[in-house]
């Protein structure tokens, strides 16, 4: 994630942190880099708007994990694994909602 790309994050997070009832989430890693993903689009009480919700917390969390492709080493992969995987608990967990935590296990 280039400068431009965390300064964008940081003031997406600071405009909607605290918002997840109005339809934000935000993911942050330990770096406290954040990203905020909208819901207010979505029925997120039917499965297909709690899935569309997830893949975008997914999205999000590889952003604020700063995942890539390539070839690194086994280190860098299981650090961004440990960051991915509690990026996306934490995210989730803040929505509320069964069915959000259902996918979330599936």
């Amino acid at each position: 994630m280039n400068n431009r790309q965390k300064l964008i994050a940081v003031i997406m997070a600071t405009t909607f942190c605290g918002t997840a009832m109005a339809g934000e989430v935000v993911i942050q890693n330990h770096e406290h880099e954040r990203v905020a993903v909208s819901f207010s689009d979505l029925n997120i009480n039917s499965q297909a708007g709690a899935t569309v919700l997830y893949r975008r917390i997914e999205k999000a969390a590889r952003q604020v994990c700063g995942i890539t492709h390539g070839l690194k080493p086994i280190q860098v992969i299981n650090n961004e694994k440990a960051c991915l995987a509690a990026s996306i608990d934490s995210a989730v967990a803040s929505v509320h909602s069964d069915l959000i935590e259902n996918v979330h296990a599936s």
